[in-house]
């Protein structure tokens, strides 16, 4: 189930972690937040909750009907093969229904009724062993049994506001995390971000395992990303340097996920088509082949062109809106 702040960004970010964990790209079902892979092993599932910053469960599916009445529901839950259901009568369990323009206050409560009959198990509702998770659609139900994460960190704790060196050009933690996500990065792969600012993205994914490297051109800025990682007792190798020019050894990068500076609070030490033309080259050239880049750029700039001049294969383009005068979009390629 994913969030609502970029649906498409979170559906991408979901299948990206899956590749990463997998080595294939998923085929998949999508319906508004709803999101069906088949065929997925709990452990990834698993994954993707605890690494992705845009969905907020996961389950196995265990019912997907059409409805035209509620009664409709009711019935189908009742046909539920009960080796679907969690079987222990020792455990305790409780049923959560997300209504996706539809509500309906009873319809927990009827669902809970019949998988109590059915199991035997008691009904907790804050702290229970199992949870029916649902969806209600106005002509669509789902209902699935949880996956739960090992930990779900509070990303919102490390929103800009409570960092000891916040910058206005540093992305909310949540795009940060769901760009690393998107570069196909995984635990102990070489991660770079050539315009790290702050330390926004370093951060993310030295939380996900990464070794991470990051490089910028202003001194203040690096000073700063330290403070930031320290903070969260997390840490990165980080180098004064220019992205035009990178001192990387050719073909040593596992992913890289990076956000170039375009807005009116920062530095442009170039014009933005060629300091985006220059970066896009040299992570060309340190990126190891068949690999993936996650890159961000003012919808106005028309990075496409830039992009198939270095052989990159443009596998997705996710505008997201910042404000008004401002729509930042995520690109997701593959070095050929």
């Amino acid at each position: 189930f994913l969030s609502c702040l970029n649906i498409p960004l979170a559906r991408e970010e979901a299948l990206a972690i899956i590749e990463s964990e997998t080595g294939e790209y998923p085929a998949f079902e999508s319906m508004e937040r709803i999101l069906i892979v088949e065929n997925l092993l709990e452990k990834t599932a698993r994954e993707v909750v605890e690494r992705s910053a845009l969905t907020k469960w996961a389950g196995r599916l265990i019912l997907s009907i059409d409805y035209e009445h509620r009664d409709e529901i009711c019935k189908a839950v009742k046909a539920i093969d009960e080796t679907l259901l969690a079987q222990d009568p020792g455990k305790t369990f409780c049923v959560r229904v997300k209504g996706i323009g539809v509500k309906d206050a009873h319809i927990e409560g009827d669902i809970g009724y019949i998988i109590k009959s059915k199991t035997g198990q008691r009904v907790n509702l804050e702290n229970p062993d199992i949870v029916y998770a649902g969806v209600l659609m106005p002509s669509r139900f789902f209902l699935t049994l949880q996956v739960k994460p090992y930990t779900k960190p509070d990303i919102g704790a490390r929103a800009l506001k409570y960092r000891v060196f916040p910058h206005p050009s540093s992305l909310d933690p949540r795009l940060a995390r769901a760009m690393v996500n998107l570069s196909r990065a995984r635990k102990g792969c070489k991660f770079l971000d050539c315009f790290c600012g702050a330390g926004g993205v370093l951060l993310e994914a030295y939380l996900i395992g990464c070794i991470a490297y990051g490089i910028d051109i202003k001194l203040k800025m690096l000073i700063g990303c330290a403070m930031n990682l320290f903070q969260y007792s997390s840490y990165a190798f980080t180098i004064l340097g220019d992205a035009r020019n990178l001192m990387i050894r050719e073909k040593s990068i596992d992913a890289i996920a990076t956000d170039p500076p375009y807005g009116r609070s920062t530095f442009l030490p170039s014009d933005l088509k060629n300091l985006l033309s220059e970066t896009i080259s040299q992570s060309y050239d340190v990126l190891k082949d068949k690999r993936f880049i996650c890159f961000g750029a003012p919808i106005d700039a028309k990075a496409e062109d830039l992009f198939s001049k270095r052989e990159f294969e443009i596998l997705t383009r996710i505008p997201f809106r910042v404000h008004k005068s401002l729509t930042r979009v995520f690109y997701v390629l593959r070095k050929r």
